[in-house]
């Protein structure tokens, strides 16, 4: 049976200048034709093929197909394609963010993928769906602003790919092998790994599995990363630089792309009752990350205010620093 992975659907963007990569399941000999070009593979389970790099440009089809089953793609876009993971700040969405009407504008050549949450409840089915006034309240602030920043800026159809969760640890995103050199007593962590609710989707590894792996290894023009507040705790703290830089470097491998830019959001300062040094470990552990590591970006959020908040509403400000940032990496600008 051919089953293309999730993130290859009707609408999807895909990233110029990158390979085109098509991926799923299979039986047998699978044959895919794209912009003219064909090309073949053999399988039983997982395969996956690639076309070259193209320029911004759309709409396209490609057609995959197997000796007895053959699946469509319509209304499909070369662009650029940004992955926004992390937490809660990640999540946080455009109708819960300070945003002015122009902020809703439709714009069918924004698009975004929206992994499923393991909390449930999600506003779309895992498929690639373009921005409209009403669906843009449900997207995350952050994806909805870059995006619009980007595509207003180089006008090119640019794709979101959404891979978030609210109070989510770093750990829960990471392989079982990156994690083994960072062992934590109970009593050591921060209560977000334990919590009722959130624990649903904090063991470790969990959503490397369920949410990372799914999507890779379509081809990404750059990642942003913003998450942290669930690891404050004094020991997590003062590792998390070496989980960070093992997130990016593991990262970079599934996705194909040693070089793949990534934005660091320093999280914001927050008069937290549970650790103010551990807080502050989280954020010195970014900013180092950041300096060792090339092709990466800080964005500090600390002056933008709102410290009495755990989810600052001021999306927008830290958007157009990410916007400038992913340009200053991708284009040297």
């Amino acid at each position: 049976m051919l089953t293309l992975a999730p993130v290859l659907s009707d609408h999807a963007v895909f990233a110029r200048g990158k390979e085109i990569r098509v991926f799923g399941r299979a039986d047998g000999k699978i044959t895919a034709h794209f912009l003219g070009m064909t090309r073949e593979t053999e399988a039983e389970g997982d395969f996956c093929l690639s076309f070259p790099p193209q320029k911004a440009g759309g709409p396209y089809e490609m057609t995959v197909e197997t000796g007895k089953e053959s699946v469509t793609l319509r209304d499909l876009y070369v662009g650029e394609v940004f992955l926004f993971a992390g937490q809660s700040n990640m999540q946080f969405k455009l109708g819960e963010a300070a945003h002015g009407e122009e902020d809703l504008a439709e714009d069918g050549l924004i698009r975004a993928f929206h992994v499923r949450q393991l909390e449930g409840g999600d506003a779309f089915d895992e498929r690639w769906t373009p921005m409209t006034r009403e669906n843009s309240l449900n997207w995350s602030a952050i994806a909805a602003f870059v995006s619009r920043l980007w595509k207003k800026e180089k006008d090119v159809p640019v794709g979101a790919l959404c891979l978030y969760q609210g109070a989510a640890v770093i750990q829960t995103f990471l392989s079982p092998a990156s994690l083994a050199p960072f062992v934590f007593r109970p009593e050591e962590m921060h209560p977000d790994h334990t919590h009722e609710l959130f624990r649903l989707w904090n063991p470790p590894s969990l959503l490397y599995e369920k949410m990372v792996l799914p999507t890779v290894p379509f081809a990404l023009s750059g990642a942003v990363w913003y998450q942290g507040e669930s690891n404050t705790s004094p020991a997590e703290g003062a590792r998390y630089r070496e989980m960070l830089e093992a997130l990016i470097a593991e990262w970079r491998s599934l996705y194909r792309d040693p070089a793949l830019p990534f934005v660091i959001v320093r999280i914001n300062d927050f008069l937290t009752p549970f650790s103010e040094e551990g807080w502050k470990l989280v954020q010195k552990g970014e900013e180092e990350a950041v300096r060792e590591t090339a092709g990466t970006a800080l964005v500090p959020v600390s002056d933008l205010g709102e410290h009495e908040l755990i989810h600052p509403t001021n999306k927008r400000g830290v958007s157009r620093r990410i916007a400038r940032e992913l340009l200053r990496l991708l284009d040297g600008e």
